[in-house]
Order: structure tokens, then sequence, then C-alpha cells
């Protein structure tokens, strides 16, 4: 990622929200008790993935408490399409980052510019190859854990098989 695109997310991370409607009722970026701290690294080098400001995601109607309350029912809440500002990069600090909210006024323009097929193309593997590369790094962090929990054990590795 070159550092004209960092400055950039740094300054887009410092960004006020400008909402049609203010969202203060947001679920908590917590799994099981863990939080990561810190929860976004200084340094974001890396490679770009996905930029879009015309990504069409479904937005709830209604607090997102109750959205979700009403699912775990069977109902089918009130929810419109909208676009979102979709930023996503492979950071060597954090692994894949992705930025995503429909919270921020769009307007998207036509494009300034196009890609040839050839460019497209071209990003289109290198998003590939980042993902490919993440999924590996991250692959290898889980079986790193797992052989650490079964060294911690104490387990023989000739008493396991092929799914731990």
């Amino acid at each position: 990622m070159d550092s004209q695109f960092g400055s950039f997310i740094s300054t887009l991370l410092k960004i006020r929200q400008k909402s049609k409607r203010a969202r203060k009722d947001y679920l908590p970026m917590r799994r099981r008790g863990t939080q990561l701290k810190p929860p976004i690294a200084a340094d974001q080098s890396g490679v770009v993935g996905d930029i879009t400001a015309s990504r069409k995601v479904r937005v709830p109607d209604l607090p997102v408490a109750e959205f979700y309350e009403r699912r775990k029912h069977g109902e089918e809440p009130p929810e419109h399409w909208a676009n979102a500002l979709y930023l996503e990069w492979f950071s060597r600090a954090n692994g894949r980052v992705v930025i995503e909210s429909a919270d921020f006024v769009l307007k998207p323009s036509l494009p300034e510019w196009h890609m040839t097929v050839a460019e497209e193309r071209a990003q289109k593997e290198k998003n590939a190859v980042a993902m490919i590369a993440f999924l590996a790094r991250l692959t290898e962090a889980i079986e790193r854990g797992r052989r650490r929990a079964r060294d911690d054990q104490g387990a023989d590795p000739a008493d396991m098989d092929e799914f731990g």
C-alpha cells in the first residue's frame, strides 16, 4: 500500500460520519469476551483490496438490537437497500481490514476514469493473490494455535487422528 493511500486511510478514520440519521445502536465488535488491543495498527502497510462507494447493502430500518432480536424469532424486520462505502486492504499488522458503512452520505457520480480490461483483470488478480496470502497466514496461525494447545495438553501426536 503506498504512502498516499495510507495517508488517505488515516484521514478517513478521523472523519466524522455524516449520517442522515444518527446511529448509536451498533453492536460491539467483540466476540466471546475478547477485544483487539489496539483495534487497528497505525501502520497499515500492505496490499489494497476492493474499494468502492457504491456497494449495495441491506440496512435495517430499526435499531440493530431489535432487528437481530426479530431475526432470531423468525421475523422479517424492515430494511432497505443503500450504497455503502467499502474499503478493503490487507495490512501486515492486522491482516484483512474492511471498513464498510452505509451511514455516510454518499452521492455516487459517474466515474472520472475507467480501468482498461487489462488493468481490471490485473487488479482482480492482485486482489485474489492478497486474499489467498491472507488466508494462508490465517490458516498457519490456526494450525500454530492447535499445535500449541496439543503441546500444552501433553498430547501424543501419535494418538491423534486427522481431526486433531
